[in-house]
């Protein structure tokens, strides 16, 4: 059904791996080219079939070296603030956004510093498309950090959503984000070293 390679336990073909469906066959080999991290990394392989029964995992550990790499950092802020709904506006979380990206701004850790925010009025579910097309130009050397800032809502089925300007509080799904959106922006990237901060 599918084969998934794991480098230093972050699926680098997303979650859900490489599907195999198209090749009706028991059999299948392939070359593989995968970006190595600087340091240790340790390869893990698998197949998994249509009913979810996974291949025990084959493994090799390679070291590479390259002092010379450039490393950048992505930082992408969600903060909402103020709302359609102005009952339920909040003090500071556009704030904590603007603050934590001027403190990665001013990092001299990396080679680039690549910041994105977006703030009240702008925060919707359109632009997590972009954000995502922005991650792809990151390389196996940078860093990911995603924040979002704002409130955490549930519906009746207990489905987690992030607040949206326009979300309907009392209905999250109309308008709200749900949290599958941010955590799948980290999905499928190239960086292995990603991180999702929620406030």
């Amino acid at each position: 059904d599918r084969l998934n390679v794991w480098v230093n336990g972050v699926p680098i073909y997303g979650r859900n791996g490489v599907s195999l469906l198209h090749l009706s066959s028991h059999d299948y080999s392939t070359d593989l080219t995968i970006s190595l991290d600087e340091g240790d990394n340790f390869i893990e392989v698998s197949t998994m079939n249509s009913v979810g029964v996974e291949s025990l995992k084959q493994n090799i550990e390679i070291v590479h070296e390259n002092p010379n790499a450039e490393r950048n950092l992505y930082f992408v802020g969600i903060g909402a603030c103020q709302f359609k709904d102005a009952s339920m506006n909040l003090d500071y979380a556009d704030k904590d956004i603007r603050d934590i990206a001027q403190l990665y701004g001013k990092s001299s850790a990396f080679n680039n510093v690549y910041v994105d925010t977006f703030l009240n009025k702008a925060v919707n579910k359109n632009i997590f498309e972009d954000i995502k097309t922005h991650l792809k130009n990151a390389t196996v050397y940078d860093q990911v950090v995603v924040m979002y800032s704002g409130h955490g809502v549930l519906d009746d089925d207990m489905n987690y959503y992030l607040s949206s300007y326009a979300i309907d509080f009392e209905k999250p799904a109309k308008k709200g984000i749900p949290y599958e959106m941010l955590d799948n922006l980290l999905d499928n990237i190239a960086p292995r070293k990603k991180l999702i901060l929620i406030d």
